[in-house]
């Protein structure tokens, strides 16, 4: 049942209260059955619905239960600061109304997202709140989930022998709960933890000290783990007991074993398919952890069978399948293009490529697995990268190296945009500023002042080209010899390593990538295919483009000061120009043509190419656009899922639209918005940009793109090249990497 319009219902206070709690019983009826079926954006909906009309209504118990439930959609989405506001709320509402069995399920909703949020001693206290409810209430269901939580939220903390105990008082506690099927399932449950904890295995980071360990033990409680999931034919319970034994026998190097059970683990979680939920918020297949884990896990035993084609296979099903559920809303067909993904298949995709393919797969946040495949399809290699720090600490302080305010004009740390200021020098200051000296030649305060802002840019600079000469040691220079000079380059990166700005990674020799490589990158090798099928239906006729963008942002309503990007204006000029001298025919809007409903308008009719040149607000998913609401001004990543596009290319000429955290199908950001409504290739920036740069990359991708028919990764290789090597007056670099090197092309190789 679907709920009636209610966008004017909540705007009439006459309208009669029976209405309105009919509504919200629809509404909450709606937001419970999606919950229970994975329905992501229907629970959104329901859940926003349920809470607004529970609040008109004063219905706190139903305004509770919507909190609780709502929160649940919302962390799928990743939205995890909603999230916790939500259940805060349901625990607030809980407290007021005295019903304590939902306090206890708040209290240990919100333990659970501190302990992933590595907040264990906070955690610990939640759910010892919780479990005093529940021995209260004597509630063994309750209770037996807290101790389970507690254990491992003990765990966390090192207190390993404590945590074990309280494990064990979990399936103590599961043999009381009355219900049969809530007795087999909290006490799997109980028995996987208590059974990981014993047997030493590696669980989302966390391996139990060695004074607890006792495989035997271990092994038989994940054995009646899985004898109970079985007889309930739970099957995210057998899933999981697979993983755990899967991870067991390969801690023990019993590789064939391992295999075994990490393949029934995976072939237990595809039965639990379910076609994608057709609205605009869509969660990838695969995005839980679990089949994640089991996909690493199957590569690493796999690999240590010397088996590389197959380990990149397991790597490969995972990804290309969210890909295609992101795509897709037809189950049979999304089946029909992976399911029968082998190697002779994944090896025809990189011969179409005609490219040398690099996939990393993420094991660990120290471990990383990277393929080396050469044009023909042949592994060349397959190395085992262990990395000085953990990734994400790796990527974080890369970010801050490259971090400026964003695409405004004047955003440097000197209140002065560096390129204004190295455009305004002269050869006489240069000559008066020698940066390899210590001492002035000029004793003016205008020269020192000079080498004082040269030396700090300079400063910058190397700091920077540090990080990305840490980058290329840990995740290039291990497998450079396999990969042949000049060679086009197909990266395949997952999780955080789409972060990585591979065009600039700087080797010892102070070469940076792109000077040696033509790059671009793809989420899997199943996409690529799937992309080429959708996104080019250009047979005939005059070829068209879209090029949008807005410059001024005074008074915009959304909330948010935004500064004037006054070189928009002449990077719309550059490109339409560019597009016309090809031929091709242009739809420009820019200013007060800049609106949503026109630019969704005109985007699916363009069949080459979609650049939208704007501020991008990664908080709010989305772009800004000309409107006289906060509704109106944001482009959101629903409203582009919403549509179909058929462009060649879609180029986001705004900060960091590749930012976000990738899902199973590795995407992240505005980027997996345009690839999911079927643009073939996707040019994107990993960071905030700034406005004058931005403006000369794109002239000069566009005239090596337009004017030379160089396909889109080889044209933005010669721009980025181009700027690369500019100097001020012959002498000092005019851009930095962080100027030349925030866009990634992402897809396909197309020429316009």
């Amino acid at each position: 049942m679907h709920l009636p319009d209610l966008e004017s219902t909540l705007g009439h206070e006459a309208l009669p209260t029976a209405s309105l709690q009919q509504s919200l019983s629809l509404a909450l009826s709606e937001l419970k059955d999606a919950h229970g079926c994975g329905k992501v954006g229907v629970a959104l909906r329901a859940g926003r619905r349920a809470v607004e009309i529970a609040e008109l209504t004063g219905d706190k118990r139903s305004e509770m239960e919507a909190a609780y439930y709502y929160r649940a959609a919302l962390h799928d989405i990743g939205d995890l600061a909603a999230t916790r506001a939500k259940l805060e709320h349901a625990l607030q509402l809980a407290r007021e109304l005295g019903d304590t069995r939902r306090l206890g399920l708040c209290l240990s909703c919100l333990g659970c997202m501190l302990r992933r949020d590595r907040r264990a001693q906070e955690a610990a206290q939640y759910f010892n709140e919780a479990l005093g409810i529940a021995s209260d209430r004597t509630d063994a269901y309750l209770e037996c989930y807290c101790l389970v939580q507690l254990g491992n939220a003990k765990g966390d903390l090192g207190l390993d022998e404590e945590g074990v105990q309280l494990l064990r008082a979990a399936v103590r506690s599961s043999e009381r709960i009355q219900d049969a099927r809530k007795r087999s399932e909290l006490g799997g449950i109980a028995l996987g933890s208590l059974g990981r904890a014993l047997s030493g295995i590696d669980y989302r980071g966390k391996r139990w000290s060695a004074e607890v360990r006792n495989l035997e033990e271990g092994v038989h409680c994940l054995q009646r783990y899985c004898k109970l999931a079985t007889d309930i034919g739970d099957a995210n319970m057998i899933t999981a007991v697979y993983r755990h034994l899967g991870v067991a026998f390969a801690e023990q190097q019993h590789w064939q074993l391992a295999e075994q059970m990490l393949g029934q683990a995976e072939a237990s979680f595809e039965q639990q398919w379910c076609p994608v939920d057709a609205d605009n918020e869509r969660k990838a297949f695969r995005d839980t952890w679990l089949p994640v884990d089991i996909g690493r896990w199957q590569q690493e035993v796999l690999v240590a069978q010397c088996r590389p084609a197959e380990a990149l296979l397991a790597a490969e099903r995972s990804r290309a399948r969210a890909f295609a559920a992101l795509l897709s809303q037809d189950i049979d067909a999304v089946k029909h293009v992976t399911v029968l993904l082998d190697w002779a298949s994944a090896s025809s995709i990189v011969v179409d490529q005609g490219c040398t393919v690099i996939y990393y797969s993420v094991i660990s946040d120290i471990v990383v697995l990277a393929w080396v495949l050469d044009r023909s399809g042949m592994i060349l290699g397959v190395q085992r990268l262990s990395l000085l720090e953990p990734l994400s600490s790796f990527i974080d302080v890369f970010n801050r190296a490259v971090h400026c305010c964003g695409r405004n004009a004047n955003c440097d740390q000197d209140d002065l945009d560096p390129l204004e200021f190295l455009e305004s020098l002269t050869n006489q200051d240069f000559e008066g500023c020698d940066l390899e000296q210590n001492e002035i030649s000029s004793s003016e305060d205008h020269t020192r002042g000079i080498k004082d802002k040269l030396a700090a840019m300079q400063s910058r600079r190397q700091a920077l080209d540090q990080k990305l000469h840490a980058m290329y040691a840990s995740l290039f220079s291990p497998i450079d010899h396999l990969i042949q000079s000049g060679a086009h380059l197909l990266v395949i990166p997952e999780g955080q390593l789409l972060g990585v700005p591979y065009a600039a990674l700087l080797d010892g020799s102070g070469t940076y990538l792109v000077e040696k490589h033509c790059i671009r990158v793809s989420p899997s090798l199943g996409s690529l295919r799937l992309l080429r099928s959708r996104g080019d239906t250009h047979t005939g006729g005059v070829p068209s483009a879209l090029v949008a963008g807005l410059s001024q942002f005074l008074g915009t309503p959304c909330g948010i000061p935004l500064e004037p990007l006054p070189c928009v204006d002449q990077e719309l000029a550059a490109v339409s120009a560019a597009c016309q001298q090809s031929e091709m025919a242009v739809t420009m809007l820019a200013g007060v043509d800049m609106t949503k409903a026109r630019i969704v308008q005109e985007a699916v009719q363009a069949t080459h190419i979609v650049h939208l040149a704007t501020h991008h607000l990664p908080q709010r998913k989305s772009l800004v656009v000309h409107g006289r609401c906060e509704a109106d001004v944001l482009l959101s990543e629903s409203d582009i899922y919403a549509v179909s596009l058929h462009t060649r290319l879609a180029v986001l000429s705004a900060c960091s639209t590749l930012e976000g955290k990738p899902g199973a199908d590795g995407i992240a950001g505005m980027c997996r918005a345009f690839c999911a409504s079927g643009a073939s290739s996707v040019m994107a920036s990993l960071w905030a940009v700034r406005d004058r740069s931005t403006c000369e990359f794109m002239r000069l991708f566009y005239s090596s793109c337009l004017q030379q028919h160089l396909p889109v990764p080889e044209a933005a290789q010669v721009a980025m090249v181009h700027m690369l090597r500019a100097k001020v007056l012959d002498s000092f670099p005019k851009y930095s990497a962080a100027q030349w090197a925030p866009f990634v092309v992402l897809g396909n190789s197309v020429t316009l």
